[in-house]
C-alpha cells in the first residue's frame, strides 16, 4: 500500500518508495485548491440566515419608505390643516384639509423626513423578520441576495438621505466601446437612470413597466440623436456619454424595409434640429415641441412608416413611452443589460 507525502521544498508528490507521478501531483494540487476555494468563500459569501436578513430588510426599508412618505408629513398636515379650518365649520375643515395635504406633500418632497424615518423603521421590521425566516430555513433566490447584498443599517442612514443613491452600477468607458463598436445608423438606444427615480415612477403610474426612461436613434457616424431637457430640444451627442451616465440600456435594431427607410428616418430626425422645443406637457399633438420618446416615433413614422409601434393611452390621452417600442413585433434586441423597475427601487437602499 502506498502513502503520498509532499516533498518539502520541491512541490513534488512521493510515495515511500520514493516515486513521484505527476498524476499524484495533479491530484494534491486540485484538493489544495478545493480547500483554499472552500475558506475563501466561506469568508466572502453571506450565511443564508444573513441573506435573508438583508433581502426583507431591504424591502421592509422600500415598504417604509413609501408609508413614510404618505403618513409622517401628509397625513399630519392633513390632520392640522382640517383642526386649524374647523374653526370655521365644516366647510372650512374640508378646506383646511385640502391646504394641509398641499403642504404635507410640499414638505415631505423638500424635506425627505417621511421617508428617512419610515424607511428606518421598515428596515428594522424587516431585518427582524428576515432572521427569523432566515432560521426557519427560508433561503432567498441568489438574485435577491445579489441585489441587497450591500443592505446595512450603517449605511442606511445616508441612503436613506440621499434620494439619488442606488447600488446599481454605470457602464464603464471600456464596456461602452465594446458595445459601441456595433452600433448600426437607425438602431435605438433606450436607458435609465436609477438615480433620478421620479420618471420611473410617474411612467408605472401611467400602466407602464417603469422600466425604460429614454430613447435616442444612432445617426450616421455613430452619433446619437436624441432630445434632453437640458439641451431643450433635438440634438446630436455621443453615444458613450449617453451609455456612461445611465445604469441600464437597451439597444433595438428596427426591422427597416432597406437603407433608404434609415436615411429617410435619420434626416425627419435631423428635420426637427432647431424647431422643436423640449415637451413639458408631453403632448402628442404638437409637433413644435416634442419629449424623447415622441421625438423618435415621429422620426420613425415619417422615415418607417413599415415599422409597427402602437401608441400607449392615460385617462384618454395619447403618448409614447419607451415600452411601446420595446413590445414592437418589428424590433430586435442585440443587446441590453437589464432593468425592472421594482428591482432598481430596492438598490436605493442596499
Amino acid at each position: 500500500m502506498n502513502i503520498d507525502r509532499i516533498s518539502s521544498g520541491t512541490g513534488f508528490v512521493g510515495n515511500v518508495n520514493g516515486n513521484r507521478t505527476k498524476a499524484n501531483i495533479k491530484e494534491v494540487e486540485k484538493e489544495e485548491t478545493q480547500i483554499r476555494d472552500s475558506v475563501e468563500l466561506g469568508k466572502n459569501q453571506d450565511s443564508s440566515i444573513e441573506q435573508s436578513r438583508k433581502v426583507f430588510g431591504t424591502i421592509g426599508t422600500a415598504a417604509g419608505v413609501i408609508s413614510g412618505r404618505a403618513a409622517v408629513p401628509i397625513m399630519a398636515s392633513i390632520a392640522g390643516g382640517a383642526l386649524a379650518g374647523s374653526v370655521l365649520g365644516p366647510i372650512g375643515a374640508v378646506g383646511g384639509a385640502i391646504a394641509g395635504l398641499g403642504v404635507g406633500a410640499w414638505t415631505e418632497y423638500k424635506g425627505n423626513i417621511g421617508r428617512f424615518v419610515g424607511g428606518l423603521l421598515g428596515g428594522a421590521v424587516g431585518s427582524t423578520v428576515g432572521m427569523a425566516a432566515g432560521v426557519l430555513g427560508h433561503k432567498p433566490s441568489e438574485k435577491m441576495a445579489e441585489e441587497t447584498k450591500g443592505f446595512s443599517f450603517k449605511s442606511l442612514f445616508n441612503k436613506l438621505w440621499d434620494p439619488d443613491y442606488t447600488s446599481h452600477k454605470k457602464l464603464t468607458s471600456e464596456e461602452a466601446r465594446k458595445v459601441i463598436q456595433d452600433l448600426k445608423p437607425g438602431d435605438l438606444i433606450i436607458t435609465n437612470n436609477d438615480g433620478d427615480y421620479k420618471f420611473e415612477l410617474v411612467q408605472h403610474l401611467m400602466g407602464e413597466s417603469g422600466n425604460w426612461t429614454h430613447i435616442g436613434v444612432v445617426d450616421e457616424g455613430k452619433k446619437v440623436l436624441e432630445v434632453l431637457i437640458s439641451t431643450d430640444g433635438p440634438t446630436r451627442s455621443e453615444p458613450e456619454r449617453l451609455f456612461t451616465e445611465n445604469h441600464h440600456l437597451v439597444i433595438l435594431r428596427p426591422d427597416y424595409k432597406d437603407p433608404e427607410s434609415v436615411k429617410n428616418t435619420l434626416d425627419a430626425a435631423r428635420d426637427y434640429f432647431g424647431k422643436a422645443k423640449y415637451d413639458f406637457k408631453f403632448r402628442m399633438d404638437d409637433d413644435d415641441k416634442l419629449y424623447c420618446q415622441e421625438y423618435i416615433y415621429k422620426s420613425m413614422q415619417k422615415g418607417a412608416p413599415e415599422i409597427g409601434i402602437k401608441t400607449s393611452n392615460f385617462l384618454g390621452k395619447e403618448f409614447v413611452s419607451a415600452d411601446d417600442f420595446l413590445q414592437s413585433p418589428d424590433m430586435k434586441t442585440v443587446y441590453t443589460t437589464g432593468s425592472n423597475f421594482w428591482i432598481n427601487f430596492l438598490s436605493k437602499f442596499s
